[in-house]
């Protein structure tokens, strides 16, 4: 009986590793690449042909699905609006991104003008561990989305020097606040804006995380429990001009 021996063939690239199986297959290698058209992998989707106003009533409407409670105001209530949500659940202890927006839109103000509230910056400087001890003993986090999915009510929350991902994971109520334009139909505009920002030399984010409501699990037995790797609460705020 004749003994099987393994074809020897050290490669070093793709090319060469693909080399004895291109041979085989009586291609000589010199074959033009096809080039994928990504418009072409383009599936139908609910939120086509809805124009803006109707991309935000499609948001609004599967968030409420999600069970995650929602505010609309303009940019000139929106500080008023975040002390009401927070008032609503029940204050305390608030941690906020370092982002100079939030004081331009008069939200850090209107916060610590209620002596019930306990607000804190997460602050680069401070360190890692002393930032993540507020976020764990806060009971509110809030922060300002990258972009919304109108699809899905998903919100995408990058983590950055001024906003670590211990604000939205750690309180046990997460405020998010969303700029109306930055509703997009599905999933595929937001990546479609993320290599955009890349390619662009923007500051990418070492994490950008996806979240579409509160947290919850139905592991067990199909039972939904909420807030058991995350926020018992998500309540998103939209900012319309």
């Amino acid at each position: 009986m004749a003994e099987n021996k393994p074809i020897q063939h050290h490669a070093t690239t793709l090319d060469e590793f693909l080399a004895p199986i291109r041979e085989r297959l009586g291609h000589t290698g010199n074959e033009p690449k096809p080039v994928f058209d990504a418009n072409l992998a383009k599936t139908p989707h609910v939120t086509d042909e809805l124009d803006q106003a109707a991309l935000i009533d499609r948001f609004c409407a599967e968030a409420a699905a999600l069970g995650t409670e929602l505010s609309r105001c303009t940019r000139e209530n929106v500080g008023r609006t975040v002390v009401h949500v927070v008032q609503e659940n029940g204050a305390g202890r608030i941690i906020l991104p370092s982002h100079k927006i939030f004081d331009e839109l008069d939200i850090t103000q209107k916060l610590e003008a209620h002596t019930a509230n306990e607000v804190y910056r997460w602050d680069p400087e401070a360190g890692r561990e002393r930032n993540i001890e507020l976020a764990a003993s806060a009971n509110i986090g809030i922060t300002l989305v990258y972009a919304a999915i109108a699809e899905t009510a998903t919100i995408v929350q990058p983590c950055s020097p001024k906003c670590g991902r211990s604000v939205s994971l750690l309180p046990s109520v997460h405020i998010a606040i969303i700029d109306a334009k930055t509703i997009v139909p599905a999933m595929r505009d937001v990546l479609a804006r993320l290599e955009a920002d890349r390619a662009a030399g923007k500051d990418i984010a070492s994490q950008t995380v996806f979240i579409s409501g509160p947290s919850n699990t139905a592991d067990i037995e199909l039972v939904r429990v909420e807030g058991v790797h995350g926020p018992t609460k998500v309540t998103y705020i939209i900012v319309e001009d």
